[in-house]
């Protein structure tokens, strides 16, 4: 299971990896860091794909067993968040308003 916080990059031999689907490659484009970066984190490619993050996790699971994103864990320390902020961050998803893709249809994330 891919941590969000661990971080993702595309690989030079993304381009050669046979047989991926367009929902693979949707992913292996969200892998790709800007210039400021030399990765992202699993969150942010969740984020920028319009898939749950159990179908997300499983598209990166495979890019990563083909060669084409490497990942690895980030170590977060130091304190751990306020509960203030967690509650937050919870109440900011649970309202967060995403369509299905397949309907076009607003829905609820979660």
């Amino acid at each position: 299971m891919l941590d969000l916080l661990a971080c993702v990059r595309a690989t030079e031999q993304a381009a050669n990896v046979p047989g991926l689907t367009h929902e693979h490659l949707k992913v292996l484009d969200a892998c790709r860091a800007d210039g400021d970066t030399d990765s992202v984190t699993v969150g942010d490619v969740v984020t920028a794909v319009p898939y749950s993050l159990l179908v997300a996790r499983i598209l990166l699971s495979d890019l990563i067993e083909s060669g084409a994103v490497v990942h690895r864990l980030t170590v977060v320390t130091g304190e751990p968040p306020s509960p203030e902020t967690l509650q937050r961050f919870h109440r900011a998803l649970t309202n967060w308003d995403v369509s299905d893709p397949a309907s076009g249809k607003p829905g609820r994330a979660g």
